[in-house]
């Protein structure tokens, strides 16, 4: 028995050898298993004459799908040259569009200062509302009395530290 896998057999066959008849697995024979006995299907050889009969269609389908797909896209080249327009001269429409845009821009440019603006009064206003608030914090402070303060009472002694009574 060989301990070691060679190209042609395998550890253990299927079917049994001369020494063992009765054991499933057992060593492979090395000679028995031979190429064509590992793979039975063989292809067909092709000869020269069939390759071109296949090869000659699948290169002319090819060859045809290549110039219909050439020839669409010069058609389309075309057209698309055809319909786009000229930039020569800048059209009306373009000014009126320009002119429109350059009024936007005017008005909201005068509405950004307006609101500056806005913003610059509010902060005046607010600044004003607390030297006011503060001016009259202090008015009330200053003039307010305070009220006096209320004498502290006098402690009472504890029964223990009172003089005995006089009988």
């Amino acid at each position: 028995m060989s301990s070691t896998l060679s190209s042609t057999g395998s550890w253990f066959s299927a079917r049994p050898t001369k020494a063992s008849e009765d054991a499933t697995l057992v060593p492979g024979d090395q000679t028995a298993d031979t190429k064509s006995e590992r793979f039975p299907i063989t292809w067909p050889s092709l000869n020269k004459q069939t390759l071109l009969a296949i090869a000659f269609p699948i290169t002319l389908c090819i060859g045809i799908a290549a110039g219909s797909i050439w020839q669409s896209f010069r058609v389309t080249t075309a057209s698309i040259s055809q319909s786009a327009p000229a930039p020569a001269a800048p059209s009306s429409n373009l000014e009126q569009q320009l002119e429109a845009m350059s009024l936007g821009l005017a008005a909201v440019r005068q509405s950004l200062a307006e609101l500056a603006n806005g913003l610059v009064q509010m902060r005046h206003d607010i600044a004003d509302l607390q030297k006011a608030e503060q001016a009259f914090f202090d008015k009330i402070s200053e003039s307010a009395p305070r009220p006096a303060a209320a004498p502290a009472p006098k402690p009472l002694p504890r029964p223990s530290q009172a003089p005995p009574p006089v009988r």
